[in-house]
């Protein structure tokens, strides 16, 4: 395979392909490799687990919605981080209901609070600029970060009702005042 990157997202392909067809505790690295051509050493090279590799999954994706629409814009990118967990809810869904994988579904979790963290975070501090961030901002992005992740995990558990439209404008709706002070006044429209 041509790149490392490469590498990993024709893994991902070609298990987001198996977990359409086949329950998550019966995929195997072996299936995973052989539909996209590679051995198992490959797998192993990039991820130590097929749960590594849903980790991976959700934070290449979730990173890349965040990418696209930058710090102004948290409606859209809420809506987009929801639509990508909605598109993957099966999975989702699939790594919290294995008992056997129950930290793995926990991991999931904090990676979806790291990257919000690290959005709200780094939206704040570019505002601030070289100014410090305080402990009352830096507690709101936490409580948020964890609200939203807990909300999600809730929604996706329900089976995804109402419009991801409607839930990110709640999400968004709902974030502490001293954050939301950090956007446009009209953001939430």
């Amino acid at each position: 395979m041509a790149n490392k990157k490469n590498t990993k997202r024709a893994l991902a392909d070609s298990f987001l392909e198996l977990i359409d067809d086949k329950p998550l505790a019966k995929i195997s690295v072996l299936d995973i490799v052989k539909r996209c051509g590679a051995g198992r050493q490959t797998f192993y090279n990039h991820f130590h687990d097929k749960y590594a590799l849903i980790g991976w999954i959700f934070a290449t994706e979730i990173d890349e919605a965040i990418k696209k629409h930058g710090h102004n814009d948290p409606k859209s990118t809420s809506e987009d981080i929801l639509r990508i967990i909605k598109s993957h809810s099966k999975l989702f869904i699939a790594v919290g209901e294995d008992a056997t994988v129950r930290q793995n579904f926990i991991k999931m979790y904090r990676i979806l609070y790291t990257i919000l963290d690290a959005y709200y975070l780094s939206h704040v501090q570019e505002i601030l600029g070289a100014a410090e961030i305080s402990e009352e901002v830096k507690f709101a992005v936490n409580y948020h970060c964890y609200a939203f992740s807990g909300t999600i995990n809730e929604w996706v558990q329900q089976g995804c009702p109402g419009s991801v439209e409607r839930i990110a404008q709640l999400t968004i709706q709902f974030m502490p005042d001293i954050l939301q002070s950090f956007y446009p006044p009209n953001f939430l429209l």
